[in-house]
């Protein structure tokens, strides 16, 4: 055996050389980017699905969350809120997330910044006092605890 072989394809074969000049002319230089560019799509692929199989710090009920982009502050303030809801709570469902934000608006927290402000200012249990005062169901303790540590980050300072 000689080593291994390289497979193409017949429809990708061509009688004649490429050309010595020209757009289509063949290089070292071109095939070595071409190679470079394809092996860096590769790694990035890999990565990506790395990544995605790497376990975060488990929360109080003992699951691995799974990997959740960090939520940055958009121009919609309610975009934004729902992104970070869902990246401290990766477990929640899309209508879980709409009946939190629902709940948060109703105490008039409507944006992350007003979410990571009120916490700052009065804690979770001042936010959870407004919303039983609103009516509505008072967030868990780990959860609120969740929040301030991601409200912690630069971004959201």
């Amino acid at each position: 055996d000689d080593g291994p072989r390289l497979w193409i394809p017949a429809a990708q074969v061509r009688d004649e050389a490429p050309p010595a000049e020209g757009p289509g002319a063949f290089t070292y230089d071109k095939l070595a980017k071409q190679i470079q560019a394809s092996i860096a799509a590769m790694q990035a692929r890999q990565e990506g699905r790395v990544a995605q199989q790497l376990p975060h710090a488990a929360p109080a009920g003992g699951k691995v969350a799974p990997a959740v982009p960090a939520a940055t502050p958009g121009a919609d303030g309610r975009a934004s809120l729902r992104c970070v809801l869902q990246s401290v709570r990766p477990d929640w469902t899309p209508s879980d997330l709409k009946l939190v934000q629902d709940k948060l608006a109703a105490i008039q927290i409507n944006s992350s910044v007003d979410l990571f402000g009120s916490l700052r200012s009065e804690g979770g249990a001042g936010l959870n006092a407004r919303l039983k005062a609103a009516g509505q169901r008072c967030l868990k303790a780990e959860t609120l605890e969740a929040l301030l540590r991601y409200g912690d980050r630069p971004e959201f300072a």
